[in-house]
């Protein structure tokens, strides 16, 4: 039995997407309003929605607020308003009968930390706030542990990778080089680190194995020279590197676009490699743990994964700088990187709407407080949930650091 107004404004979708069983019968009671008019106001995100007509003239800005006007088809034309948290006005227009229109406003000046915005003109009220939370960006630490930290040296590694991590409104990387400090000093503080030279201090590498153990998550371009210390951070002491024999170039022949560190890859936009080219590239042998994220043409691993602890390890058999590849000319690079950063807990994209029972991703190394829909206070730790009824309970056992559940 569904007793509804029926609603035309109504998202529909979930009830699409669902496979309803053949047996189940369905009796509706509508509700007939006093008011058959309304009209609605939603946050419209996603740019395929403004192929429909506007009521504002001109191509929109990227700095635009957009939001979708409906009429239902029993509503009369009526003249309305838009305004902001603080009451200003932000729009007059007129809204004909059982249309729907996309509105481009510029946010109002220093927008408030909450900023919302109400249609006025509407005798149904329930559908008429758009709540606008303001850009968090999520700030992750990078360490880059190499011995080039030249920026204008365009055959270090460390220039393409500096460029590349660029900030944007949701992802705020900030790139930190040894000679800021040592790495056990850093590294407590770090997200995602980088390995393209040696490591020949002992300190230095208990450090990283420590910060591994912990949820750290390491990026490695490995090369003859970097098995002493990828057999200390692997405990795989019959680890061996060597320089693949090739008197030809090598090309990306396969990408697991299943894993998660593989996800811009899927795009098949992205998924052609046919014209980059990897003059080097190592073979890594003596190590059953190591998961293949890609491999060449010859079949030789690219980019390889494994645990170590509640943290990860990506391991490179070449590396992007244009001695060992045209990779970092190519636009793979910038989703590569970006990928790994999703794969790490550090995503560049994140959802605005949450539905209810959905889980949330902290990322954070320190507890959390919760405030519930019921006021009540839940200080929610490292590997624990929490429920709106303010109550707490321990998760089962997934690969999980800081919070951030790890796809390996």
């Amino acid at each position: 039995m569904l007793i509804s107004d029926l609603q035309d404004g109504a998202d529909l979708d979930a009830l699409r997407s669902y496979a309803w069983p053949e047996t189940v019968a369905v009796k509706i009671q509508p509700i007939v309003a006093s008011d058959p008019t309304n009209l609605s106001l939603a946050h419209a995100r996603r740019t395929t929605e403004t192929e429909e007509p506007s009521l504002t003239q001109g191509p929109p800005a990227a700095s635009l607020l957009r939001f979708r006007l409906e009429s239902t088809r029993d509503s009369e034309p009526r003249d309305l308003s838009l305004r902001w948290t603080d009451g200003t006005l932000a729009h007059e227009g007129h809204l004909p009968t059982g249309v729907s229109r996309m509105l481009s406003i510029p946010p109002p000046p220093g927008t408030a930390p909450a900023l919302s915005a109400t249609l006025i003109g509407d005798a149904h009220d329930f559908d008429n706030v758009v709540f606008l939370p303001p850009p968090q960006p999520n700030a992750v630490k990078v360490l880059f542990l190499g011995g080039d930290e030249d920026t204008d040296a365009t055959a270090s590694p460390f220039f393409y990778l500096k460029r590349a991590l660029q900030p944007t409104d949701r992802l705020q990387p900030e790139i930190h080089t040894l000679t800021e400090g040592s790495a056990s000093t850093q590294l407590p503080s770090t997200d995602v680190a980088f390995l393209t030279e040696k490591v020949e201090d002992r300190t230095t590498i208990e450090a990283l194995k420590s910060w591994l153990t912990r949820g750290g998550f390491l990026v490695a371009i490995v090369n003859n020279e970097s098995t002493p210390a990828l057999r200390t951070l692997l405990n795989t002491p019959s680890l061996k590197i060597k320089e693949a024999a090739s008197s030809d170039y090598a090309m990306m022949g396969t990408i697991d676009e299943a894993h998660p560190l593989m996800a811009p890859f899927r795009d098949s936009r992205l998924r052609d490699f046919t014209k980059v080219r990897f003059w080097k590239h190592r073979i890594i042998q003596g190590s059953d743990q190591l998961r293949t994220l890609a491999s060449f043409d010859n079949g030789a691993p690219a980019i390889l994964s494994t645990a170590v602890g509640d943290g990860a390890v990506v391991l490179l058999t070449s590396g992007w700088h244009p001695v060992d590849s045209q990779l970092a000319l190519s636009t793979k690079f910038v989703p590569l990187i970006f990928g790994l950063l999703s794969g790490s807990g550090h995503a560049l994209d994140f959802k605005d709407d949450i539905t209810v029972g959905e889980a949330i991703t902290l990322h954070a190394n320190d507890p959390t407080r919760v405030t519930t829909p019921s006021g009540s206070i839940v200080d929610l730790s490292v590997g624990r949930s929490a429920h709106p009824r303010g109550q707490s309970r321990p998760q089962g056992k997934p690969h999980r650091s800081n919070g951030i559940l790890r796809p390996f």
